[in-house]
């Protein structure tokens, strides 16, 4: 090559154009083979090393075209081409120090086209060498992801060796930022750097856009290179290029979304570069509605939107306005939910504040009835996250009084979304409607109505009185009219001789105001001027006044006369009382609208709660739940029905449902005591509201309670202390309800009755049980749970039938069948038959069992089988044929068997056990003895015949008896069996 270096560089469209010769124009004499390149290359090393001159790329740009364009794959091209860079990047380190010195005169260049050809050579060289590692990194990872794909051994990448490439990159675009910080239009003539060299740097940054992702180590990267795109912008000449390679950038790849959100932020804020955006968004609506059916381009679209609009709302909140329509018409639901994520975000971030402007008001109004529109939308993806940000909004308290009652009305519509999504947002909208309402919800609907009508009526009559102050106005202004010509000349005479007057505060406002309207009628003008610059001196305005010219002096005095007359003439403004009283009015029909679109909605809700979908019982759960902890008036309806989930066959919504009570009547913010105190009154209260129906379910509910110890010992202390009315303060009905609480109690835990027996039976037989009845049959329902329904025990401590408590209740319940407060009886009867069946002494069938085996086999003839006289005969027989004496003995005998049984319970209760065989065998000889004794005594006076007869007439009436509880039995288990198929039918009814 001459040492001239006569000719140009001219950047080739295609790098096999450089290999032909045309004119004067640089072209490649030789390509050198892969064996040669490392020896090249260590010649360009020593050049570099010793001549620390760029202008050896003029000698040396065969030796690294050919690393570039060798076809070679294996490591050591990989290796000649990280030589060739590191040594690129020292050449451009001496070419930036050169342009340097170059251009540090003022006057034109020095061997500017020598510059010139070697500044695009160098940076042609680097930039290539990096596209061609770029290349050879894509096809490794490509190569490599192929290998996994078809389970092959994993291969080691190229560039797993240069761990450091990210890091040479960075430094790689760093030098390239500096180099265009250079006038480098001064190599040039005229003074305009071609596109072709901008174009070739530029890609560069692109390419890097496309093949690496942003991450937090690697940010100062994209940083630096949306520098030089920026430079490139602002200085030569690149706006138009760069919207069009950031959409293609954006339509293929999905990675550089964050990367080119954080750049056009740079551009804006480091190169005041805002317009890019507008003309990038536009494109963007023009490809999505050529293509919006392409689902992978509008997601593409919609995360650069999205990750836009998190870093910097306010760029984006002016054209959102202008295209929100198009974008929202797109046929993707992602583009359309991500635009509505933005619009949220926008309001959120820039249209919260109470001093918006009229146009900012305007805008967000147009962005929320654009959320409000897409409630309806016809994808139910959009729908849902409509209502979602719709909730976010909420929370953030960002809509408006005005559009509460409108979005909540569409959420209710929702409810009965044929998607379970939809539905599930919907209830959460309403849910944080009642958490923070505006309104008050706590009243009712009829009591809204009520108290809107009394302030329609004070309004109402305000506006009359607002109506008479206007006349007197009126007239009080004419008469001020009529006397203003008189007064302005003695107010100028007297501003004119008294500009300033200083006074004393020895008065006060209000006594000097008495006097203004006698001078006024008296026409003593001059005193009255006086005493209004005095008032307007206490006021503290003398120093404001003083600055005011003549005319102006004259116009405020004036002003204030007319205003103090006014004031002293008695004239009342009720004119802010009477705006009071209509945001009142509006706030109540507000309050009406609302409460009645909350009322429509329970009956859905409750609807929702028997749904087959969980989401859809869990959310109305919820909602029910913190709709009655909030106090809303008719949440608790929902809480009511809830019970009939405690059957459901679906573990999940039993388990939601046992949660929400357990929040609602167990969660407090007190302690020991007091926490037990408001557990108790919760409970008694949520009581008091439940149908008869679901009474079973709030009894198995209290059960898991007690089991789990939600209803500890001092919660079940508290009720006792309701009970029995010893917690002051207690009224009869809450004594009451904690009897049943009690009851549901005592079912699951029996130790709350056996320990405390003795006050039942007080209460139950004493002067509170005969004023209210229902208080004694509570009694023996509750002491009928001393049985543990875990004890399978065939015997347990039951009452004499002489005890003093079973006459006690039979004569009670003798004596309340005329009671006058008593409207159930047959529920008090069903208390006391259960009571005698399961606390008494069943006496009779046991003297039958015993003593059927020793009499039954003396009851053999014919005759006696056959006869059996009517019980009204054998009692005769039996006076007749026993002496007074052998019946005494017989009763004797009674007795003591009687006493026998009673040590046999006790000691069963006690733990004491014996074999059957043996109590047979005791039972056997005891009556033997006795009946031998009285037999025996009875033989002097009476036959064994007469003897006989009457114990055979005995034992028939034993076994009338027998029969009689046997037919009682046998209807109680049909009964028994008929209920438990009503249950059944019900409980599948439910689930």
């Amino acid at each position: 090559m001459e040492e001239t270096h006569d000719f140009q560089f001219i950047l080739p469209l295609n790098s096999e154009d450089l290999v032909n010769s045309s004119g004067d124009h640089y072209y490649v004499k030789e390509l050198y083979s892969s064996k040669e390149i490392p020896e090249k290359l260590l010649e360009c090393k020593r050049k570099v090393s010793h001549d620390k001159d760029a202008f050896y790329i003029l000698d040396t740009f065969d030796t690294y075209y050919s690393v570039i364009e060798s076809n070679a794959t294996d490591a050591a091209s990989l290796r000649n081409l990280m030589r060739s860079f590191d040594l690129l990047y020292m050449t451009v380190e001496m070419l930036g120090q050169s342009l340097t010195e170059t251009f540090a005169d003022k006057g034109p260049p020095t061997n500017r086209i020598r510059h010139l050809n070697l500044t695009k050579m160098t940076l042609y060289l680097q930039v290539n060498v990096v596209r061609k590692i770029d290349s050879v990194a894509q096809r490794a990872r490509r190569d490599q992801q192929m290998n996994l794909q078809k389970k092959r051994g994993k291969q080691p990448e190229a560039l797993d060796q240069y761990p450091d490439w990210d890091e040479k990159r960075g430094k790689f675009l760093v030098q390239l930022f500096n180099i265009l910080q250079l006038p480098l239009e001064r190599l040039w003539a005229p003074p305009i750097v071609e596109e072709d060299f901008i174009t070739m740097l530029c890609d560069i940054c692109y390419r890097t856009l496309e093949l690496t992702p942003m991450r937090h180590d690697n940010r100062h990267v994209f940083d630096t290179l949306f520098q030089i795109l920026g430079t490139c912008i602002k200085r030569f000449n690149h706006a138009m290029t760069f919207p069009v390679r950031i959409l293609q950038i954006l339509r293929g790849t999905e990675h550089a979304a964050a990367a080119v959100a954080n750049g056009i932020l740079t551009l804006h804020e480091e190169y005041g570069i805002s317009k890019v955006f507008e003309i990038l968004l536009k494109s963007i609506v023009e490809a999505l509605q050529l293509d919006s059916a392409d689902t992978t381009v509008s997601k593409h679209f919609s995360t650069f939107l999205s990750e836009f609009s998190s870093i910097s709302p306010e760029l984006i909140i002016p054209h959102l306005s202008k295209v929100s329509d198009e974008l929202l018409d797109c046929q993707s639901h992602m583009l359309r939910n991500t635009v509505l994520q933005i619009l949220a975000d926008a309001v959120i971030s820039d249209l919260t504040a109470e001093d918006l402007s009229d146009e900012m008001k305007e805008v967000r109004n147009e962005f929320l009835d654009h959320l409000y529109d897409h409630i309806m939308d016809g994808s139910a993806h959009v729908r849902t996250k409509a209502l979602h940000i719709l909730v976010h909004l909420k929370t953030q308290h960002a809509i408006p009084l005005t559009y509460l009652t409108k979005v909540l009305a569409a959420a209710v519509g929702r409810l009965e979304d044929k998607s379970s999504l939809v539905r599930k947002a919907a209830m959460q909208l309403i849910k944080s409607t009642l958490e923070s309402n505006p309104f008050s919800s706590k009243l009712s609907l009829e009591e809204l109505l009520h108290k809107h009508q009394n302030e329609v009526e004070i309004m109402e009559k305000l506006n009359e009185v607002l109506e008479a102050e206007r006349k007197e106005e009126e007239r009080l202004n004419e008469q001020w009219s009529e006397r203003a010509i008189e007064i302005l000349p003695e107010i100028k005479e007297h501003l004119t001789e008294f500009p300033n007057l200083d006074f004393d505060k020895e008065e006060s406002d209000t006594e000097l105001l008495e006097k203004i309207l006698p001078l006024m009628r008296d026409k003593e003008y001059k005193k009255a001027v006086v005493l209004v610059r005095k008032i307007d001196f206490l006021a503290g305005n003398q120093e404001i006044v003083s600055m005011l010219e003549f005319e102006e002096k004259v116009f405020y005095v004036m002003e204030l006369l007319k205003t103090y007359h006014l004031l002293a003439a008695g004239l009342k403004q009720s004119s802010e009382e009477m705006l009071r009283q209509i945001k009142t009015v509006q706030f109540l029909k507000d309050s009406i609208d609302y409460t009645t679109i909350v009322t429509g909605a329970y009956p859905k809700l409750q609807d929702l709660l028997m749904s087959k979908t969980n989401t859809d019982v869990l959310e109305a759960v919820d909602l029910f739940t913190t709709g009655y902890m909030f106090g809303i008036a008719g949440t608790d309806a929902g809480m009511r029905k809830m019970l009939m989930l405690v059957w459901s066959s679906d573990k999940e919504k039993r388990d939601a449902v046992s949660e929400a009570y357990r929040r609602v009547l167990f969660t407090t913010e007190l302690q020991a005591r007091a926490h037990a105190i408001r557990v108790v009154q919760n409970l008694s209260k949520f009581l008091e509201e439940i149908d008869y129906g679901h009474y079973l379910s709030l009894e198995t509910l209290v059960a898991d309670w007690v089991n789990v110890g939600q209803i500890d010992a001092l919660v079940i202390q508290v009720l006792f202390e309701r009970f029995t009315l010893k917690l002051e303060g207690t009224t009869n009905n809450e004594a009451r309800l904690a009897l049943e609480l009690l009851i549901m109690a005592s079912k699951a835990k029996n130790s709350i009755v056996t320990a405390n027996t003795a006050i039942i039976e007080d209460i139950a037989v004493g002067q509170r049980a005969r004023s209210e009845p229902r208080l004694f049959a509570g009694c023996l329902r509750l002491l009928v749970n001393s049985i543990d329904a875990n004890n399978n025990a065939k015997y347990y401590k039951r009452h004499n039938t002489d005890a003093k408590f079973v006459v006690e209740v039979i004569r009670f319940f003798l004596d309340c069948f005329f009671h006058e407060k008593l409207k159930d009886f047959d529920g008090m009867a069903t208390s006391v038959l259960e009571y005698i069946y399961r606390m008494w002494q069943s006496l009779f069938s046991r003297w039958q069992k015993r003593y059927r085996r020793r009499i039954k086999p003396e009851l053999k003839t014919e005759s006696d089988i056959t006869v059996k006289p009517p019980l009204s005969e054998s009692l005769n027989i039996e006076n007749s044929l026993l002496s007074a004496e052998s019946l005494a003995r017989l009763e004797q005998a009674a007795d003591a068997e009687f006493e026998k049984y009673i040590v046999e319970d006790e000691m069963s209760d006690g733990g004491e056990q014996t074999t059957h065989s043996e109590s047979h065998d005791n039972d056997r000889f005891i009556i033997e003895d006795q009946l031998s004794d009285s037999m025996e005594e009875a033989s002097h006076s009476q036959s064994e015949s007469s003897l006989i007869l009457f114990l055979q007439q005995r034992n028939n009436e034993l076994q009338a008896e027998a029969e009689c509880l046997r037919v009682e039995n046998t209807q109680l288990r049909m009964e028994n069996i008929s209920l438990k198929k009503s249950f059944e039918i019900h409980k599948c009814f439910f689930e």
